[in-house]
């Protein structure tokens, strides 16, 4: 899964676009998991971006 980030005031910020349900959500957790990890030991805070997945209309 691609997971686009860019980095934004001390904000890592993840790009999340595509399909998340049952059967994307354990590739989503992988992918998701080293920048939690980044999160964990004091470095830049995570935001999810998901205003590209259509929620917006």
């Amino acid at each position: 899964m691609n997971l686009p980030t860019r980095e934004q005031a001390g904000v890592l910020i993840v790009s999340v676009s595509g399909r998340i349900d049952h059967t994307a959500s354990e590739e989503f957790t992988l992918a998701l998991e080293p920048l939690m990890a980044r999160c964990a030991k004091g470095q830049a805070a995570l935001l999810l971006d998901f205003y590209d997945r259509g929620l917006h209309q």
